[in-house]
């Protein structure tokens, strides 16, 4: 119970604010462990010959106590790691992937677990996911500009190379310019030595005192030993910026224009994202989430990730009948 409440509240603070749902294991304990106490008082009570019943319980609340302990743990780790920070948290200097939340930038950002780039469909974009890696590695220095239309997974890559640069023992923030709260100031504090990852660019164009904002921490990145990755949904040039040196510096890096997946490289997609998961997605399967939901890379894997956790919580496969069964559940 202590690792069980422990985990929980240290998920919390690290942002996720999921619900912890009873698993099967953990029901089956709860009714043996009723049993077993009823059983007890009717030994002492008029039914001394049930000894032998209660030490066969005894045994039997004591193995589901100790799975159904280790089996919610087990699932708190894999929801946690690895952790990875935005703003707002920082890797120890130790190096070692020991994140500490700190109140830098008085804003925690959680990256999402899913953001890795093991489970990224690359389709046709083997030149950008290449470059990406890249600036993940410790010291180095660059700026890179992605765009894509909404739902390509231009969050999802920046996500992953904040998570890869922190697990290589750097610094790297990632930072939302859709989230309520970002102000300029914000930039300001960010080392020269970081990787940052600047998402929505298009929320600030014509913004000047964000623009000149981050024209400061790009000239301080490069000037230094940092990276700078920013994402838009069009090219540096057609945002209308108000700084012309934003524009012009954005797009002196390497610019990429990620190339969303098509609706037939999505069941491969699919199958990639629910391997890594430990899941076994049947073809059938896909082929009525795709027929039932929409069909861009974002929704499909939000609706992934809301089947992967009402299978995990009913302790079921990830069958056609169960997805009819919870789908009124599922978002659009």
């Amino acid at each position: 119970d202590v690792g069980i409440v422990g985990g929980y509240v240290i998920l919390q603070l690290l942002g996720d604010v999921t619900a912890i749902q009873p698993t099967l294991l953990s029901k089956i304990n709860t009714v043996l462990q009723i049993v077993l106490v009823s059983g007890v008082l009717l030994v002492h009570g008029v039914w001394a010959g049930g000894a032998v019943l209660v030490d066969v319980l005894i045994i039997a609340v004591t193995i589901t106590t100790v799975a159904s302990g280790l089996h919610y743990i087990y699932h708190g780790v894999i929801r946690a790691e690895p952790t990875a920070c935005a703003i707002g948290c920082e890797v120890s200097s130790s190096g070692k992937g020991h994140n500490v939340v700190t109140t830098q930038l008085k804003l925690p950002i959680a990256l999402r677990d899913s953001a890795s780039f093991s489970n990224f469909f690359v389709g046709d974009n083997d030149e950008l996911l290449a470059s990406l890696a890249h600036l993940g590695q410790p010291g180095a220095n660059g700026n890179l500009f992605v765009h894509g239309s909404p739902g390509a997974g231009k969050t999802h890559l920046l996500q992953a190379l904040s998570r890869q640069a922190i697990e290589a023992g750097g610094d790297a923030l990632y930072v939302p310019l859709s989230q309520s709260g970002v102000a300029p100031a914000l930039v300001s504090e960010l080392s020269d030595a970081s990787l940052v990852c600047i998402d929505d660019l298009q929320q600030i164009a014509g913004l000047r005192v964000w623009e000149e904002a981050l024209l400061e921490l790009y000239e301080r990145l490069l000037g230094g030993a940092g990276a700078l990755v920013v994402a838009a949904d069009q090219p540096p040039r057609q945002l209308g910026f108000d700084l012309a040196d934003l524009s012009s510096r954005l797009g002196a890096g390497s610019v990429y224009a990620l190339k969303g997946l098509t609706e037939q490289q999505l069941p491969a997609a699919m199958r990639l994202r629910a391997q890594t998961r430990g899941l076994a997605l049947p073809d059938n399967t896909i082929e009525y989430l795709l027929r039932r939901f929409r069909r861009d890379s974002t929704s499909v894997f939000s609706i992934l990730d809301q089947v992967d956790e009402a299978a995990w919580q009913y302790q079921r496969r990830l069958t056609v009948p169960f997805v009819k069964e919870i789908e009124k559940d599922l978002g659009r």
